[in-house]
């Protein structure tokens, strides 16, 4: 089971892709030195137009500017924009509370006794301790902060955080925390359960019980609020979300998380410490008899940003599989690089062209996420293109009566005084040059880059158009995100059709074996690499004519299929699943096996399978609905995701559970003496 191919047969390219494979050929390294020159060039360019780091995060990224919450909430924040300032409250340090720390403390085997006892009393109270007592939340000093305090200020001093401790140890403690006698325990909390029989003592400590506590006499859950004030010593107005005075209460913010996880010795292990992580946030923090939960949106910020930070080092193992996958592929670990390099380098030369030439300044998390996306494209990219010039030595095959005397009509080509190793122009001819070798390196190029070029552009472009079809979103990340997905995709095509057949080149020319009496050196094309020993060469690798020299392959090759011959041993049932040809073979072969009556058993079976699993795909589609409850980022054992999952059982409520109303009235009889 064998084919003959005629040597000159396969695809053929237009005049212009011949004159590029021809220049591919004849100078590799000067295009892959100028290209990749270039990348960098780009790339280092991010750093004078500040245009390589994430976008300050805001409250509004996600708002679709057309919708009538949001046109509302514009309203109210022009409104407070044009407020007159009453008493300059607005630029005094630290009177608003904008931010804040819960704590929540949720007892174990809740089964009808009292939450409340001395040993689950001062457990609450050291925890909450850990914030009081750190350096920065009074003003007593913290590293980076100028000494500057962040506890809310009422009449010039720290307001008491809310804590069930004040209940205990009185309002204004200072929180050290001594072990309570079992009487003044229990009359405390007796108090508080009295309390909440009025709707006025509901109210004041709801807070600090769950929903059943009126009627049962008892709570499972309690918690404690730590407010943040601003506006910060040096600054007049009151904080919001990306500012900097935002940045200086998350550095203070996460230094207190810090102070949480060596209290309730939370270390990261296994694959978190691995790489990097300061605590194990999914872990348990557990105290007399108390799960210990918190939640801060600021200190959540600064989770997402450290967690995507430091998920970034797991991205690199996906950066290193993929190299390691396209070097054993093609067979070289200069090929391998080379290509890994280029889907790189796609990545900031894209951001370049999104941020600088079209003018798109958002670039947040989601968007560094298109890394996955164009290690995949661009993996692909490379196999097809290799794949291509592997294919072409059998589809145009070498013929000495066809390759002898093909000269090259650029007179430009090549300098032999200056680059005597690239030179393979039957023009220039000097010591090894092998004019047949050129002509049918080119012949083979012209062959590839064209069928390469087809594939590619093809795949590429749909892609790209898909995620071009996000831009018309109307939530700006993801708009955005389509936009930078699509360049770095457009980008990747250019550099796989440039970069690559210049790497295959030098590869077959200059690192796989010898060239004429001895191997070339790449330092005179410039490129610095002759020197080193970059071929990685497993059996099945795709390049190389010989492993001591190149061996002109005979004239008129023929590529043989698999036959009974090439499978030793092998059954009749393996022989046709000994190589990829007997794969497909065997594959088809099934596929087309009649019965008696002439019909195709597994082939129509096939069709109804995929036919019923398409209808009921459908189907499922079309009952999607848009979520009803906001994304969870954490899992359910995180610490955050435990904390907000209790706050709508206390008997208060969340801060969802609460409208605010803001009216503003304008005064129209300023300086008439009218009120």
């Amino acid at each position: 089971m064998a084919r003959t191919i005629a040597a000159g047969a396969g695809a053929r390219g237009s005049g212009r892709i011949k004159a590029i494979s021809k220049r591919f050929v004849h100078q590799p390294c000067t295009i892959c030195g100028w290209t990749l020159g270039i990348m960098l060039l780009i790339t280092c360019s991010l750093v004078p137009f500040n245009a390589g780091g994430l976008s300050k995060p805001s409250w509004y990224e996600w708002d679709i500017s057309t919708e009538d919450a949001v046109i509302r909430a514009d309203m109210i924040v022009s409104g407070e924009s044009d407020v007159d300032a009453i008493g300059g409250t607005n630029s005094t340090e630290r009177t608003d509370a904008s931010y804040y720390i819960t704590i929540v403390y949720n007892k174990l085997n809740c089964d009808g006794e009292n939450m409340f006892t001395p040993e689950t009393v001062k457990a609450m109270c050291e925890t909450d301790a850990v914030v009081y007592n750190n350096g920065g939340w009074k003003g007593t000093g913290v590293a980076g902060s100028d000494a500057r305090g962040y506890c809310l200020l009422s009449d010039g001093e720290c307001e008491q955080p809310v804590s069930p401790s004040n209940l205990f140890y009185g309002s204004n403690h200072n929180f050290t925390c001594e072990l309570l006698s079992d009487s003044e325990v229990s009359d405390a909390s007796a108090a508080l359960y009295s309390h909440l029989q009025t709707t006025s003592g509901e109210l004041a400590y709801g807070f600090f019980v769950d929903k059943g506590a009126p009627s049962d006499g008892q709570t499972c859950r309690t918690r404690s609020m730590f407010k943040v004030g601003s506006p910060l010593r040096g600054y007049a107005g009151a904080s919001t979300v990306g500012d900097e005075q935002y940045y200086s209460i998350q550095e203070f913010m996460m230094d207190v998380q810090d102070d949480l996880h060596d209290f309730f010795g939370m270390d990261a292990e296994g694959v978190q410490a691995l790489i990097g992580r300061p605590a194990n946030l999914g872990g348990v923090a557990r105290k007399g008899g108390l799960d210990v939960s918190w939640f801060s949106l600021v200190m959540q910020n600064g989770e997402m940003t450290h967690v995507v930070s430091n998920d970034t080092k797991m991205a690199l193992a996906s950066i290193f599989f993929v190299w390691f996958w396209i070097v054993v592929h093609t067979g070289s670990l200069w090929v391998g690089s080379l290509g890994m390099l280029q889907i790189i380098l796609s990545l900031p030369v894209s951001l370049f062209l999104y941020r600088v030439v079209f003018q798109i300044w958002f670039f947040d998390t989601l968007q560094t996420l298109a890394i996955f996306v164009i290690l995949g494209v661009g993996a692909d990219d490379v196999f097809v293109m290799v794949d291509a010039w592997v294919q072409s030595r059998d589809e145009v095959p070498y013929d000495p009566r066809s390759e002898e005397g093909e000269e090259d009509d650029d007179p430009r080509t090549c300098d032999p005084q200056a680059f005597p190793a690239c030179c393979v122009s039957a023009r220039a001819p000097h010591e090894g040059h092998d004019p047949a070798r050129a002509g049918w390196y080119a012949r083979r190029m012209e062959y590839a880059y064209s069928r390469a070029a087809k594939a590619v552009f093809n795949t590429s472009w749909t892609t790209a158009m898909v995620f071009f079809a996000t831009a018309v979103s109307p939530i700006m990340p993801i708009s955005t995100f389509g936009i930078y997905a699509a360049i770095c995709i457009i980008m990747n095509y250019i550099f796989v059709m440039t970069l690559t057949p210049a790497a295959i080149i030098i590869q077959e020319y200059y690192l796989e074996g010898t060239y004429g009496e001895k191997r070339s050196s790449l330092a005179t094309c410039c490129c610095w690499i002759g020197c080193f020993k970059l071929s990685f060469k497993p059996n099945f690798g795709p390049f190389g004519e010989s492993a001591k020299g190149w061996t002109p392959p005979p004239a008129l090759a023929v590529e043989t299929v698999s036959t009974d011959e090439d499978c030793e041993g092998a059954t009749d049932d393996s022989t046709r699943w000994c190589s990829p040809e007997g794969i497909i073979n065997g594959y088809v072969g099934m596929m087309e096996r009649k019965t008696e009556g002439g019909v195709r058993r597994l082939a129509l079976g096939t069709v109804l399978a995929l036919t019923a699993y398409g209808v009921f795909s459908c189907a499922a589609a079309s009952q999607l609905t848009p979520p009803t409850e906001a994304e969870q980022w954490f899992p359910d054992d995180h610490i955050y995701s435990k904390a907000l999952g209790s706050m709508d059982r206390f008997l208060s409520g969340d801060d969802d559970s609460y409208a605010l109303f803001k009216v503003r009235v304008p005064r129209t009889n300023v300086g008439t003496g009218l009120p």
